[in-house]
């Protein structure tokens, strides 16, 4: 099954608290022999792919870390970098607003008995709509072999020994880490 969402999702229980586990994601960057881009607040992480080796559609990956009566709960999510989100937000909304203006002005159109053309925009805004769409969930395959780093470079920096059985960036999950 093909996952639609643009940004995927994983879900992560580890057994010590969410200030450890933010600690150990920050020492497995360090580790790493790739160069990667963290910023590190209180239960949270951006990770991201370094300058040197990005590439338009390089993910990034933010990390939300709750406590749990037993540990912590990791939750990632993939998505593109905040220009490009914002990039793909206005085109939405700019052809949301195209089709709203081709109701009202076709509808208005054939209220007055006039030949309705204003309706052909709320078509062509769809298809606009669903190429944007496509376009992203082929910039996230094309970044996928990313999406597969950067989920493995955390797994490993809180002790998840074991490959989960899952395809990567695809469903959510949820994995017990050994300590």
């Amino acid at each position: 099954m093909v996952d639609a969402r643009m940004r995927p999702r994983f879900e992560l229980v580890v057994s010590t608290s969410a200030e450890e586990t933010v600690e150990q994601i920050r020492e497995g960057l360090d580790r790493s022999d790739r160069p990667y881009e963290g910023h590190f607040y209180p239960k949270h992480v951006e990770i991201r792919i370094a300058e040197s080796e990005r590439s338009f559609w390089s993910p990034e990956l933010i990390l939300q870390v709750e406590d749990d009566n037993e540990g912590a709960i990791l939750r990632g999510r993939f998505g593109p970098r905040q220009n490009l989100w914002t990039l793909f937000v206005a085109m939405y909304s700019a052809l949301a607003f195209g089709t709203l203006v081709g109701l009202i002005l076709g509808s208005s159109q054939a209220t007055l008995s006039q030949p309705a053309w204003g309706l052909w925009l709320v078509p062509i805004c769809l298809v606009l709509a669903s190429s944007v769409y496509g376009s992203a969930l082929i910039g996230r395959s094309l970044g996928g072999e990313q999406i597969v780093e950067l989920r493995t470079l955390v797994e490993r920096a809180v002790g998840v020994e074991e490959e989960p059985a899952y395809v990567p960036a695809v469903e959510s999950l949820v994995v017990e880490a050994t300590s």
